[in-house]
């Protein structure tokens, strides 16, 4: 299915106000990464807590009144996650959803097989689906790549899948026939936040780049 994601666009790419009934994202967390091999810092460029806590003029700006948020969150991260990015982006607490894997990850005591996202709300939204379970048995692919089954929970959600929908710092097109939106510096976004100081470089050309963050001052570089 073909959706029009220039309808709910400004002529900047800017989506309008309150477009997004649920938001998806999975910022690259600097919090509690080193510099070993493992480090996520070894595959793309960690964002530093303020510049993730700053997008809530955007994330605020293009969310709906009545809206769901999935968080993805490392572990170091979740205290930030909900004491500042939460309220910095207009939502609030609601649970966790867990990913379980079937191989241990990083940590002493006790070593870490799931991953968590979390469920925020910004006012009254209603779920479509009321039997989805908080948590999810699924396999695990290459470094960061987050199960695309979370896009179905999420549609199942929202049930209707002409909603509108985000997915932030995306890699890829979504994996289901809704209407999802990408936005992120691996991917061709379908949106913009580069009025909000975010610009990716889709903003300015058609080439994606393998980084997660553009240098400052490299806005219009793929270098």
């Amino acid at each position: 299915m073909q959706h029009n994601h220039h309808q709910h666009n400004e002529p900047d790419g800017t989506p309008k106000p309150g477009t997004f009934r649920l938001i998806l994202a999975d910022p690259p967390w600097k919090p509690g990464q080193g510099t070993s091999r493992l480090s996520a810092a070894t595959h793309y460029p960690l964002m530093d807590n303020e510049q993730i806590v700053a997008m809530g003029d955007a994330v605020k700006h293009i969310a709906a009144d009545d809206a769901w948020l999935m968080l993805w969150v490392t572990d170091a991260a979740i205290p930030l996650a909900i004491q500042e990015v939460l309220p910095a982006w207009g939502f609030r607490w609601h649970r966790p959803f867990s990913w379980v894997r079937s191989q241990m990850g990083m940590g002493d005591f006790p070593r870490t097989a799931a991953e968590w996202c979390i469920v925020g709300k910004r006012g009254k939204p209603k779920p479509a689906f009321r039997s989805q379970p908080n948590w999810a048995f699924w396999p695990r692919q290459d470094h960061s790549h987050k199960p695309e089954e979370m896009h179905l929970v999420c549609d199942r959600n929202l049930g209707d899948p002409d909603i509108p929908r985000l997915e932030l710092f995306a890699r890829r097109e979504a994996p289901t026939t809704a209407h999802w939106d990408i936005w992120g510096l691996e991917c061709q976004s379908t949106i913009s936040l580069a009025r909000f100081g975010y610009p990716v470089p889709s903003d300015f050309d058609d080439q994606p780049t393998g980084q997660r963050l553009l240098p400052a001052g490299q806005e219009n570089s793929d270098e």
